[in-house]
């Protein structure tokens, strides 16, 4: 299952919202659930998604139970597929571009008034273990700007 698959029947939510604590309080308002936003004002033209990969959800994907998922993901470590090469022209990876590469027009949300600045976040972090039996680098979940 690709991520567009993940997206495809959330809520959109149409009215315009902006990436400073605005989409924090519309997934805390919905109770968590999976959005869509796609009228941000400081990205025209882009698109958002929040809380789409959720335990609960990778679970309903895989069609497992919560218990089962850790073991899955350590096995798909050990076990990684073959790449499946893709045409530049047939990727939809590459379907929206920038020109002028610009990341403060990304649709990154700012959460609270006391962080830093913007960043992305996720519920869900694989680590793995170093040759020498020591967890790999600390991964907070967070990646900002």
């Amino acid at each position: 299952m690709g991520f567009r698959e993940f997206v495809d029947g959330i809520r959109m939510v149409k009215d315009p919202i902006s990436v400073k604590y605005d989409m924090k309080i519309a997934s805390e308002s919905s109770g968590n659930e999976p959005l869509l936003f796609s009228e941000i004002i400081e990205s025209p033209g882009q698109r958002a998604v929040t809380n789409i990969l959720t335990r609960h959800r990778l679970c309903e994907a895989f069609n497992v139970e919560p218990g089962e998922l850790i073991d899955i993901l350590s096995w798909a470590m050990e076990n990684p597929s073959d790449t499946v090469l893709v045409e530049a022209d047939s990727a939809p990876v590459l379907e929206n571009k920038m020109e002028q590469t610009d990341i403060s027009v990304l649709p990154i949300p700012r959460h609270y008034r006391e962080d830093g600045g913007r960043y992305q976040s996720s519920s869900i972090i694989v680590a793995q273990y170093g040759k020498a039996g020591t967890p790999s680098s600390p991964n907070n979940g967070r990646s900002g700007f």
